[in-house]
């Protein structure tokens, strides 16, 4: 099928028009896993990847990320080869594959309730979620890496909420990251910053085309962040669009990026 590429391991949702429908691929295979157990699959590779994403300092190697990754098949009781087969079969099969993804997104929002159910309140998730993380340059961001957009979903927008930790220094920049999918016009990505004087800065952009996306906020050297927080916002017409892979970097600069951190900050921040 022209155009489809899938990753083994991110499983980036794909969902194109298809030209010609191969009959030959509506009956499942036997050792293709069924759509229980691909889903499963999926959501446990999903939360795998942000483990990874997270504690990159634990796997610098592409060997330690394999073995990694390999201890998910394990859990599953599946070989490489059963993955890579099964993945192949529903890349050919879109309809089915969109099942499989729709339930894997209901497995990891049902893990999400129970948590938040688990922890007992909104200040006790927040503070879960907001777990510090010591670094120069690590993946912050605290909730779901993908969803779909379409009209069966209760809203139009994936959004993130970061309180201050004792990591977070004056000047961070936050760079949000995703890839997009099935998009028939622009998704807009809105960041911003809330400082204790009361201040507050934003970037808002458009922007069109499938593929990867990236936006920047570099927050003001001169003052105290208590909050970041954005969304990613799309309004299917009819289509189902995908987010997938979505990560929140915060970077430190130093007065060698200084005029970089000028080019990003006049692209498009705003002020209050």
């Amino acid at each position: 099928m022209s155009g489809m590429r899938i990753d083994r391991f991110s499983i980036l949702p794909v969902v194109i028009a298809l030209t010609a429908v191969v009959a030959a691929c509506s009956d499942r295979p036997d050792n293709v896993l069924d759509k229980e157990s691909m889903a499963a699959l999926i959501a446990d590779i999903h939360k795998g990847e942000g483990v990874i994403q997270t504690n990159n300092r634990y796997f610098v190697t592409d060997s330690a990320k394999r073995v990694f990754r390999q201890s998910i098949f394990e859990k599953h009781g599946v070989t490489s080869e059963q993955v890579y087969g099964s993945l192949e079969w529903y890349g050919y099969n879109v309809e089915k594959f969109d099942e499989v993804y729709t339930r894997a997104i209901e497995i990891l929002e049902e893990e999400l309730r129970v948590a938040q159910s688990n922890i007992g309140s909104a200040a006790e998730l927040a503070t879960v979620r907001n777990v510090a993380i010591e670094g120069d340059s690590v993946d912050v961001w605290p909730t779901l890496r993908f969803r779909r957009f379409a009209a069966t979903m209760p809203d139009d927008y994936l959004k993130f909420d970061l309180a201050s930790d004792r990591f977070w220094e004056k000047g961070d920049v936050y760079t949000l990251r995703a890839k997009m999918e099935g998009l028939r016009k622009p998704v807009t990505y809105v960041m911003a910053v809330d400082y204790f004087d009361g201040s507050r800065d934003y970037i808002s952009r458009t922007i069109p085309g499938n593929g990867w996306h990236e936006v920047a906020l570099a927050l003001d050297s001169a003052k105290v962040a208590h909050q970041v927080y954005g969304y990613i916002n799309y309004v299917p017409s009819g289509e189902v669009a995908f987010v997938d892979s979505v990560s929140l970097t915060r970077t430190r600069w130093g007065a060698h990026r200084r005029d970089l951190r000028k080019m990003v900050t006049s692209f498009g921040n705003g002020r209050h």
